[in-house]
């Protein structure tokens, strides 16, 4: 998925497990279960309150006008981030370069994260796959978070297994 940031200041992107989904705490984005990439160029991961950078201890930025990318590979447990559609940070998702390691959530449902730390009003856009993606490239074996790529529910036919009763 990518985030176009239009407007306002203090955004943050990023993946969340089940654990925090859904959270109504102004911390969210700290949570241990939370891996944070911040306009500011901090990073923010189970290590919180300790480092803020990057693996690669680089703390790359983003401001209103960039995409921001996030490629989630739950297979070897790591997660990449693009701005403008080039890698940050030395991370190349394609050879598995300097991927986050997130293993530490191996197994659980994950879902991306955006928001703002701050009062003032932040408008994004979200591309899941609906337009092309600002990245020239995306890796083999990555697709867009549409309902074309979910798996089949397992009942296909609601009705015949939900029925209305009028009492």
């Amino acid at each position: 998925a990518e985030f176009r940031w239009d407007s306002g200041v203090y955004g943050l992107v990023g993946i969340t497990h089940a654990q925090s989904a859904g959270k109504k705490s102004t911390t969210w984005h700290r949570d241990a279960d939370t891996y944070t990439w911040y306009f500011s160029g901090a990073f923010m991961s189970v290590a919180w309150p300790g480092t803020s950078t990057f693996p690669d201890g680089s703390n790359p930025t983003f401001t209103v006008g960039d995409i921001v990318g996030v490629l989630l590979d739950k297979d070897n447990d790591k997660l990449y981030f693009t701005k403008n559609g080039s890698y940050i940070a030395s991370m190349n998702a394609a050879t598995g370069a300097n991927g986050i390691d997130i293993s530490a959530h191996s197994g659980k449902t994950a879902f991306i994260t955006c928001g703002n730390n701050a009062s003032t009003a932040t408008q994004l856009t979200l591309n899941a796959g609906q337009r092309p993606f600002a990245a020239s490239s995306i890796p083999a074996g990555y697709k867009s978070l549409c309902t074309t790529n979910l798996p089949n529910p397992p009942i296909e036919k609601s009705s015949d297994h939900f029925q209305s009763k009028i009492w």
